[in-house]
């Protein structure tokens, strides 16, 4: 009070200054300052709060104590404890029964087996027969020794002429080797051609007959083509 009046000291008047303090002492009553300006702090208030009474059947279990809490309890939502092998939405399973295709999968077919090649039995070789072979080598060396010894024609008509062909010749010749006979067996087309044929055919000199070959025969047949072209001087 005395700190509201030192603060209006100047400008409130004694007269207005008294009356002032009268109608606060009037309404207030005497005013002391406390020993303990803590007093001042106003007291707490204990708030006791009226429980309805719940009339008690004889079913019905007596209500239980509700322990008191300093604090106010947060309320926070429910949480719901899922296993973390599990979804939240489990997925719908398949149905096996509505499909028997899908139940249980079509076995793949065998792959064919590759046709078995049954091979023929090979006929053996025939067996060889050495007297063949000597009788084919003979031949062969008789032919030989008469293109050695082949010419062609000489003289004045050959020269103005100069024919040219092959002539085959046919001859006859004994196991000693001995020329038996001899002729044209296929003519060239020249007579000067085919008897230069004839004429180296008779001139030549033969081996006599292997041991071994055209057994009981005394003379055998052959034949030899010969080949005339004309010497081309330049």
């Amino acid at each position: 009070m005395t700190e509201f009046l030192f603060r209006f000291r100047e400008t409130i008047s004694a007269a207005n200054a008294t009356a002032l303090v009268a109608l606060l002492l009037v309404l207030f009553g005497p005013f002391t300052m406390p020993p303990n300006p803590s007093a001042l702090s106003p007291a707490p208030i204990e708030v006791i709060l009226a429980t309805p009474e719940i009339e008690a059947s004889p079913d019905t279990p007596p209500p239980q104590p509700v322990a008191k809490k300093d604090h106010v309890m947060s309320r926070k939502p429910a949480q719901t404890h899922l296993s973390p092998l599990m979804p939240e939405h489990p997925l719908p399973m398949p149905d096996n029964t509505a499909s028997p295709a899908l139940a249980e999968p079509t076995p793949l077919p065998a792959p064919a087996a590759a046709p078995e090649t049954i091979l023929a039995p090979q006929a053996p070789p025939p067996p060889r027969n050495p007297a063949k072979d000597v009788e084919a080598l003979y031949v062969a060396r008789v032919r030989a020794h008469i293109q050695s010894i082949k010419h062609y024609p000489t003289g004045r008509e050959a020269s103005l002429q100069r024919p040219r062909g092959t002539a085959v010749v046919w001859f006859t010749l004994r196991r000693s080797g001995e020329l038996a006979e001899a002729g044209v067996e296929k003519p060239s087309g020249s007579m000067l051609l085919d008897s230069a044929a004839l004429s180296t055919v008779r001139r030549g000199i033969y081996p006599p007959f292997p041991d071994n070959v055209w057994t009981g025969k005394t003379q055998q047949r052959f034949s030899v083509e010969l080949d005339f072209i004309p010497y081309n001087p330049s």
